[in-house]
């Protein structure tokens, strides 16, 4: 009997060594996988950092126009030229005009919200394109304005 219960305290010591090491083990697992928990998190916070200071160029979309503004002045001017030269008659000129205001209410239709989308820019530059043609086809079509003397 002696044998044995030296035997069982030596097989009881034994089994909470292993108990031991297991709760060891899995604490060391738990810590493990917490740290690697907080590294992944850290990760996610750094990658929405970093897509966040690309994004920032796209909705720092501006109100202004200078292309735009730029180029509706020029075909003022073609216009007024055209009106100075006999090119364009009473008729013509106020339909460019008509258009020109268009863009211009276009414009500022645009600008409202705040903000010019790339879109809106298209649809803007479409409409500077399309008066430029008509005003080249009004100016050097055959019709002319009656030059008084």
């Amino acid at each position: 009997m002696g044998k044995l219960l030296i035997a069982w305290a030596g097989w009881n010591r034994l089994s909470q060594t292993f108990m031991l090491l297991r709760l060891h083990s899995l604490t060391f697992i738990y810590l493990f996988f917490k740290q690697k928990a907080l590294i992944m998190k850290s990760i996610k916070i750094a990658t929405v950092v970093l897509a966040s200071l690309f994004a920032i160029p796209v909705f720092a979309q501006t109100t202004a126009t200078p292309n735009i503004d730029k180029r509706e002045e020029i075909q003022q001017k073609r216009i007024a030229a055209g009106v100075n030269s006999g090119a364009l008659t009473a008729k013509e000129t106020v339909n460019l005009e008509k258009r020109e205001a268009k863009i211009e209410s276009d414009k500022q239709a645009a600008k409202a919200d705040g903000v010019v989308t790339k879109q809106e820019r298209t649809k803007l530059t479409r409409e500077e394109n399309r008066a430029s043609k008509q005003i080249y086809a009004k100016k050097h079509n055959a019709r002319t304005r009656a030059t008084v003397q």
